[in-house]
C-alpha cells in the first residue's frame, strides 16, 4: 500500500507540472455521478499525508494541504474507495484530470 500511495503522489506531482489549459472538458466531467464515500479514514489520511509530502515541495505546505484535499474530494466523487481508484490514478494523464481543477 505504501508503494501505491507513493506512486499516486508522484503521479499527482507530475500531472501538476504537465497540466495544460485545454478548454475542451469532457462531458463526463459535467455529468459526473456521485458515489457514496466508502473510503476509510485511514485511506484518506494516508492519501493526504503522502500527497502533501510530495506537493509541498512545489506548492508550500499550506497550499499543498488545500490542493490535496481538493484532489481527494474529486477522486472520492468518482471512485467509492482507494482500491477502485488505483488504476486510474497511477496514469499521469488521467490523474491530471483531477489536479487541473485544483490549481
Amino acid at each position: 500500500m505504501q508503494k501505491f500511495i507513493l506512486i499516486l503522489a508522484c503521479s499527482f506531482c507530475f500531472a501538476c507540472n504537465n497540466s495544460s489549459s485545454d478548454a475542451s472538458q469532457s462531458t463526463s466531467d459535467s455529468v459526473r455521478t456521485k458515489t457514496s464515500f466508502t473510503w476509510t479514514r485511514e485511506d484518506e489520511r494516508q492519501f493526504l499525508s503522502d500527497c502533501i509530502d510530495h506537493a509541498k515541495d512545489t506548492h508550500g505546505e499550506d497550499t499543498a494541504y488545500i490542493y490535496c484535499n481538493c484532489v481527494l474530494r474529486q477522486v472520492k466523487e468518482d471512485y467509492p474507495n482507494l482500491d477502485s481508484a488505483s488504476a486510474i490514478l497511477v496514469d499521469s494523464v488521467q490523474a491530471a484530470k483531477y489536479t487541473d481543477k485544483c490549481q
